[in-house]
């Protein structure tokens, strides 16, 4: 007689066990206190400085899950792990929605309002604005481009200085959105911006709104001094790599290859934009 066999169940890939849901980390700080909480995830914490140090992947989840062990509140850890776990778009935006309330509970309340218009210069929120940002990102990547920007404009008020680039972002969603009102505005309060996403961005706002006009063509001529190879990748005379550059520079042509990825699009779903473009850079911006 042969024995019984156990049923086989599916199991997600090794370590999203380790990824705690909302319901965990609510008990965890009940059960502990505030303050327990709070000391166990700066000690969580230390454990993810291990893992962006070590040397092979092996090491650096040992570290994850010794962080996700000590405190489930361990954000950065749940984002370690989202990228390379997630089956789907909505299952990214699910596991970093992990992270995003994680960070929240991370916080104490009053900390929080104490940091507001300041919060990337103090360490310990750090971890809630890396998980916002890359919640945003994974959102816009399911087509939820709506809660993104609700999630950018957060992010802006939260930190105005922005050193995340979150305004890029939010400035090609409200472009997609169709949000010209909200784009000139975000346009207006970072108009010290001379990268060439930001100046690019501004002349296909004047180029929708108004069309081809003396002013909208100095607002591209603008663009155009600052980074001339731009409308080459954006009109498709120039072929874009498969992955992002490594590092962007100022005016060259890593910068026009990670704008035309990122915003490339935008330009595409326009009528008229690209023509516009191309006459523009054959008159060397005149």
């Amino acid at each position: 007689m042969s024995a019984k066999r156990e049923p086989v169940t599916k199991r997600g890939p090794p370590g999203r066990e380790m990824i705690p849901d909302q319901a965990v980390m609510t008990a965890f700080v009940k059960r502990v206190g505030r303050p327990a909480a709070e000391r166990a995830t700066a000690a969580a914490q230390q454990f993810m400085y291990d893992a962006w140090e070590a040397n092979s992947l092996p090491k650096a989840l040992a570290s994850v899950h010794k962080a996700l062990r000590t405190s489930p509140l361990c954000s950065d850890a749940i984002v370690f792990l989202a990228s390379s776990l997630a089956a789907s778009p909505e299952d990214e935006v699910e596991l970093y929605e992990r992270a995003f309330a994680a960070a929240g509970l991370a916080l104490n309340p009053k900390d929080f309002e104490e940091m507001q218009g300041h919060f990337w210069g103090f360490v310990e929120t750090r971890p809630y604005m890396r998980a916002r940002h890359l919640l945003a990102l994974a959102q816009i990547k399911a087509g939820r481009h709506s809660e993104a920007v609700e999630h950018c404009g957060e992010m802006l008020r939260l930190n105005p200085n922005d050193n995340q680039g979150i305004r890029y972002i939010m400035l090609d969603e409200l472009l997609r959105l169709g949000c010209v009102d909200e784009a000139a505005a975000l346009i207006k309060r970072y108009r010290g911006d001379e990268a060439a996403h930001w100046l690019y961005g501004a002349a296909l706002l004047a180029f929708r709104t108004k069309g081809d006009t003396v002013v909208t063509r100095r607002t591209l001529a603008k663009a155009l001094v600052q980074n001339a190879h731009a409308p080459a990748y954006l009109l498709g005379r120039k072929r874009l790599p498969k992955n992002p550059p490594a590092f962007v520079g100022w005016g060259d042509h890593s910068e026009a290859v990670a704008y035309a990825q990122d915003s490339g699009v935008l330009w595409r779903d326009c009528p008229g934009a690209l023509d516009w473009l191309a006459r523009a850079a054959d008159r060397g911006g005149k």
